[in-house]
């Protein structure tokens, strides 16, 4: 009894989608996997066991390079580029008419 207790510790963690209870040390894990972030180059690379990305991971800063965000693919710089441009586009807009609703409440025609 006390042998076969022994050898189950000594394997290696391996991936159960359907173990019952969870194992949360494994979900930790692979919710670092799969966050948005730099692969840290400085450790040796841990890697999660149910989908093989990278574990460690610094998260990125509020205020990045949209270069930065070349490694998830070409969709993501595009996407925050245009979200930007129409984010003046707007407050332009909202600018233009504000003036303009101003002007035309100032005239006392």
């Amino acid at each position: 009894m006390n042998e076969s207790l022994l050898q189950e510790n000594n394997r290696v963690k391996e991936y159960n989608p359907f173990g019952n209870p969870p194992d949360l040390e494994m979900a930790n894990t692979h919710r670092q996997a799969t966050m948005v972030g730099v692969v840290d180059t400085k450790e040796k690379p841990q890697f999660c066991p149910c989908c093989d990305h990278i574990v460690n991971k610094t998260p990125l800063p509020l205020c990045f390079k949209e270069d930065d965000l070349l490694g998830l693919g070409v969709g993501y710089p595009i996407y925050y580029k245009i979200a930007k441009y129409f984010l003046m586009i707007l407050l332009g807009i909202f600018f233009i008419s504000g003036s303009a609703i101003y002007f035309l409440m100032s005239l006392k025609c």
